[in-house]
């Protein structure tokens, strides 16, 4: 009796790598890992900066200092204003309104910082990636000398230096001209 063993089929592995929501998945272990309670203060008071630096405007100025912190610790503020004028038939909405705007410009900046604050944490697991296996490598600084620049020049070297060591030197040295100087060279030679 012969047992054949059943390869599993392009679209059956094809749905298994998109179904990110299995927990074996490692999308589905990251977005675990993002899970939990994020417990933030918010401070609300009346932002006596902004109102001094728009006192010349007519009308009266509102303004709002949203302070989130988290665990003590200051992540953002938010800032909020607004005129009040006869123009404005519900006050009390503007007024709200403006002070809910600082509390969602707060929340907005502290995005970057609640990212960096857990980054810095222990309670993150440490998954075992070295940072070193992530560094870019071979970056073309753009102020350095092209290769295109570099093998021209090269060629105008042999072809107007009679000397030896002059040349071997000029050669020696493209690696660290920058591209302005490689310019200049270049032109030098014609």
């Amino acid at each position: 009796m012969t047992i054949y063993k059943t390869i599993p089929s392009y679209q059956m592995m094809k749905k298994q790598a998109l179904d990110i929501h299995s927990a074996k998945h490692p999308v589905q272990q990251e977005i675990d890992k993002n899970l939990g309670i994020i417990n933030l203060v918010a401070k609300i008071e009346e932002d006596k900066q902004s109102l001094e630096k728009f006192k010349h405007i007519p009308g009266g100025v509102i303004s709002f200092l949203c302070t989130l912190k988290k665990d003590d610790i200051t992540i953002s503020e938010g800032r909020a204003t607004a005129i009040i004028n006869k123009m404005n038939k519900y006050f009390e909405r503007q007024i709200t309104f403006t002070k809910n705007a600082s509390l969602v410009d707060a929340v907005v900046k502290s995005v970057k910082m609640l990212d960096a604050l857990n980054l810095d944490s222990n309670s993150q697991p440490n998954s075992g990636i070295k940072l070193e296996e992530y560094q870019v490598k071979d970056i073309h600084n753009s102020d350095l000398i092209t290769e295109r620049q570099k093998k021209y020049l090269t060629q105008l070297i042999h072809q107007n230096c009679t000397d030896k060591k002059q040349r071997e030197s000029l050669v020696n040295q493209l690696d660290e001209m920058s591209s302005a100087e490689a310019s200049r060279q270049i032109k030098s030679f014609l």
